[in-house]
């Protein structure tokens, strides 16, 4: 049964501030559920459940785990989901500590530079292509979204647990950066095509949806590049999360 005190603390890990004060997040759904449950570094605090997972599923957890479970109804389980359709398990646990320095192991792209991106579904997105493609490390500047928002987890589909993830500023990136080659994506520059994926470590910069990577970002960089698009095309831009797997699918496999 859920508590008063248990609905109110998961409600207000809805929230930034009380997931930064908390230092808590929660993730939800089977899948994503085993996957983190998985994660041996991970410390679970509860793990709400519907009966009919409780039946089929706690038994396959580690005793330390089933520990955790606490059965809830349908009723209680809507009040602390973040999803239009519940489903049938929400777990809440600590958020595992962000990466402090950049793992930049052999040529080609290893880690992916957000700046200022606002939309949940775009990060938790490049978070899936980063894991796809084996990048390192995914780098949020201050004033991206959260890595921990529940959106942002939603759309990674459990790849938030594969993949490093830091905060840095500009500066920071710079100090940070080593021998890797800085590349920023920009309407005009050299074309993907052009860029040798075998010969360089390569960090690749992703501006905010509507402006793009502002001038300090460009002045870090080493090179811009593009996609190139159709010249009788009718689109301004593509998705950051759309431009971002097109970049990694060319330079990716590195």
């Amino acid at each position: 049964m859920l508590s008063k005190n248990q609905e109110k603390y998961v409600k207000g890990l809805h929230q930034l501030k009380n997931r930064r004060q908390s230092t808590a997040f929660f993730f939800e759904g089977h899948k994503m559920a085993m996957d983190g449950l998985g994660t041996s570094d991970l410390t679970v605090d509860y793990i709400f459940a519907l009966g009919s997972w409780v039946d089929a599923y706690a038994k396959k957890l580690d005793k330390s785990l089933a520990q955790k479970v606490i059965p809830v109804s349908e009723r209680e389980m809507k009040k602390i989901s973040a999803l239009k359709t519940p489903t049938p398990i929400l777990v809440v646990a600590k958020q595992p500590p962000l990466d402090t320095n950049l793992f930049l192991d052999g040529k080609g792209l290893k880690a992916i530079y957000l700046e200022d991106i606002q939309n949940p579904g775009n990060m938790g997105t490049i978070l899936r292509v980063a894991d796809w493609f084996g990048i390192q490390q995914v780098i949020a500047s201050p004033n991206c979204v959260d890595f921990f928002n529940p959106k942002v987890i939603q759309a990674s589909m459990s790849s938030i647990f594969q993949v490093g993830m830091s905060v840095m500023d500009l500066g920071e990136l710079a100090q940070e950066r080593g021998e890797a080659m800085i590349l920023a994506t920009a309407m005009e520059g050299l074309p993907i095509q052009g860029v040798d994926n075998q010969s360089d470590t390569f960090i690749l910069m992703i501006g905010n949806e509507g402006k793009g990577l502002s001038p300090k970002a460009f002045d870090l960089a080493d090179k811009r590049i593009t996609i190139p698009g159709n010249p009788n095309r009718k689109a301004e831009s593509l998705n950051a999360a759309m431009a971002t797997g097109i970049i990694c699918g060319f330079l990716g496999m590195g």
